[in-house]
């Protein structure tokens, strides 16, 4: 949402080129989100990709920060202003290829357990500050099935 209104109000400046990039599902929120159960005698995963065989694209932090830096050497020019581009990995992943990534990361049989739409405000609410849960509801539901994106 905050992107979306930033786009809007930067594409009225008189900069000459501008570039949006609009990087999909980051990889990384797999173990940001899942810091302090995934590093116990019994490893556990959550996710709010749900179903579970849900393909998403996804992009690595690394990628994305590789990808803005060779836009910034670039010679060039884009065809449009603003240019809107989106960043995404190799192919789209499910909750099911995350969970088979621990199990091989960590060579053990790590848990999943998926939080249903109707589950995210509880999930969000355990570690995030009030005024934001709503915000991350709305932003996980808009990339599952059914959702606006």
């Amino acid at each position: 949402m905050t992107n979306n209104r930033a786009e809007k109000i930067l594409a009225t400046t008189d900069v000459p080129e501008m570039i949006f990039l609009r990087a999909a599902y980051f990889m990384e929120n797999w173990t940001m989100s899942n810091a302090t159960t995934l590093f116990t005698d019994k490893p556990l995963i959550y996710t709010v990709l749900t179903p579970l065989d849900f393909e998403l694209a996804m992009v690595a932090v690394e990628d994305i920060g590789a990808n803005l830096a060779q836009g910034l050497i670039s010679s060039y020019t884009p065809p449009v202003k603003p240019y809107v581009f989106e960043l995404h990995g190799p192919r789209s992943y499910t909750s099911k290829d995350a969970h088979a990534a621990f199990n091989e990361a960590l060579g053990t049989e790590v848990t999943m357990e998926a939080v249903p739409p109707e589950g995210l405000a509880d999930y969000f609410g355990a570690f995030l500050p009030p005024d934001d849960v709503p915000l991350f509801v709305d932003m996980t539901t808009s990339y599952l099935p059914g959702g606006v994106m």
